[in-house]
């Protein structure tokens, strides 16, 4: 029997048979190759001082299940007889032992646990399992190990736990209840003595609640409490504390990838040479978009306005080739809040609207370095031929690098400059166009009166009428297309 705890390279790395945490919290590590089965079964033949018992390991290990015990496999699988019936005191001593691996790829607080129960499996978030089964003790010591947070740091997150809450299939952050002018206006004489702004109580005395607003996820209505409280705390170490919170997209990525650091060839943007070194550095790139996947907020994502810019003497060309490319491949872009004043780019004066979905994002191009379609060989091409050909990044260094590196990665709206927007890199995949903007002053007038200088624009006009798309300027107006048409006829186009 061992009963001596691992190092934390071994708790961390254990994939089979890493302790047994009884109903009352006590850990009984494995090693030197003991089976929980092995185990389960000589400990219950010195307890019941029998030199053989009349069943086997499994069955051995089924009754330790049975009887409360949790079976920790790994730190991110774990075995129990129910979720609600298990000792909070296992799960407490479980949590110190995923505290124990934090920082380590794959064990922060949102990667996800197995927990098997019965013959059923269920798949939660690590933070999920402390905040929903352990101690608010052991919640707090969570926490404070992989946070490393200061008193008022966990104060406030302990804060969260409490005024977050699910209600049906979504998370919604409550608040304390308070009186309003329209309230009082409304029952007098209920409020007679009541200042407006005062806490409401319930006839026991306690704070009433009121939901502030629901989400879908728990990380927005975090978000949406963290802001409440900001807006209501004189304290600016509080309000600093909650604002690194809010911001903890960003800080979850450069922390999932702090260990990556990598610059691979340009000129081999699907990481296919060997040659190249492609290969050492192709499940770094990898690991840094699956990273960015994991923390993102992909509802703001989605919001985004995308445009794959062109231009150029062959910009017609460029123009072509990329809406004949297969949604499926991905594709660069620039990003743009909706309702931006101008919606321009140092790429060209035409550009593609397109809709799908963000796999990367960066204020500045630089930091992803994600090539071009057009250096990828035939034969990759023809590899890819059913997926879609992937864009990575190129480069990816730490937040202290020169250029700013992984800080310029956007997560989330705290993290996106629209200042930027003309540098910016959004990757999309599974794309389709859906409109054509043309970042030309008075683009219609230069159609109708075209100078020497200006009457490739003609062409222009001509291209985006072919495609069928809506055309747009370079401040999302919609251009008629009978107002193109007209412009054209007045220029002596082949209308």
């Amino acid at each position: 029997m061992m009963d001596q705890r691992p190092s934390a390279d071994e708790v961390c790395s254990s994939t089979q048979s890493l302790a047994w945490i009884t109903p009352s919290g006590r850990t009984h590590w494995l090693r030197d190759g003991t089976t929980h089965s092995d185990w389960a079964h000589t400990h219950l033949s010195l307890l019941s001082g029998a030199k053989r018992l009349k069943f086997g390991p499994h069955v051995a290990q089924d009754k330790l299940v049975q009887g409360g015990w949790l079976r920790v496999t790994s730190v991110n699988t774990i075995e129990v007889t129910s979720l609600d019936s298990l000792d909070q005191r296992a799960w407490d001593a479980w949590s110190e032992i995923a505290a124990s691996c934090s920082g380590r790829r794959g064990y922060d607080p949102e990667s996800s646990i197995l927990i098997g129960h019965g013959r059923d499996y269920t798949k939660m978030p690590m933070a999920e399992v402390i905040e929903t089964y352990c101690s608010k003790e052991a919640q707090e010591k969570f926490w404070g190990t992989v946070m490393g947070e200061s008193l008022v740091s966990r104060i406030v997150r302990m804060t969260l736990l409490e005024d977050v809450r699910k209600r049906g299939n979504k998370f919604c952050a409550y608040v304390d209840d308070k009186l309003t002018k329209a309230e009082k206006e409304r029952n007098p004489k209920k409020y007679k003595g009541k200042k407006v702004g005062s806490v409401q109580r319930t006839p026991s005395g306690k704070i009433r609640m009121k939901a502030r607003a629901c989400y879908a996820s728990k990380k927005k209505a975090n978000n949406a409490m963290a802001a409440a409280m900001m807006e209501s705390s004189a304290t600016s170490a509080v309000r600093s504390v909650i604002r690194e919170m809010i911001l903890e997209d960003l800080k979850g990525f450069q922390s999932r990838t702090k260990d990556i650091d990598y610059m691979a060839n340009l000129d081999d943007p699907t990481f296919e040479d060997p040659r190249q070194g492609s290969l050492v550095n192709k499940p770094k790139a990898i690991d840094v978009k699956r990273a960015w996947a994991a923390e993102a907020d992909h509802k703001f994502m989605d919001s985004i306005v995308k445009i794959h810019w062109t231009g150029g003497l062959d910009w017609e060309k460029k123009l072509r080739n990329f809406l004949n490319l297969s949604g499926k491949n991905e594709i660069s872009t620039s990003g743009y809040l909706p309702g931006s004043n101008k919606f321009s780019s140092s790429w060209g004066t035409v550009g593609v609207i397109v809709k799908g979905r963000t796999t990367l994002a960066s204020n500045d191009m630089n930091t992803i370095s994600s090539g071009y379609h057009g250096q990828v060989a035939p034969e990759t091409l023809k590899k890819y031929a059913s997926s879609g050909v992937p864009k990575r990044p190129l480069s990816f260094r730490g937040p202290e690098a020169w250029g700013g590196g992984s800080s310029k990665y956007i997560l989330d709206r705290d993290s996106f400059d629209p200042y930027e927007s003309r540098r910016s890199e959004f990757i999309v995949d599974n794309w389709k166009p859906v409109g054509i903007i043309v970042d030309i002053i008075d683009f219609l007038g230069n159609v109708q009166f075209p100078s020497v200088s200006a009457e490739p624009i003609i062409r222009y006009a001509e291209v985006v009428l072919e495609l069928g798309l809506p055309v747009y300027d370079w401040e999302m107006k919609e251009i008629p297309r009978e107002k193109i048409e007209a412009a054209l006829r007045g220029s002596g186009g082949r209308l």
